[in-house]
């Protein structure tokens, strides 16, 4: 999934940080932020979803003006 989105280390990074006391919450669910999480601590639903979000790929004003809103 991270190669597929072309962000594997930036995701990588990020996810290290999902769901912890000094991180962020899951954008795909409503897990707690444990006390003592382990590192890989996440599920896989929040993974896809960060690494959806955290993509390489972007829209340009080309797109907006192709297909408008």
């Amino acid at each position: 999934m991270l190669v597929k989105e072309h962000a594997p280390v930036t995701t990588s990074r990020a996810l290290v940080h999902q769901n912890k006391p000094d991180g962020f919450m899951c954008v795909s669910c409503s897990w707690a932020k444990p006390a003592h999480p382990h590192p890989f601590e996440l599920c896989e639903n929040g993974a896809k979803a960060t690494a959806w979000y955290m993509t390489s790929k972007r829209v340009d004003s080309k797109f907006f003006h192709r297909h408008t809103v």
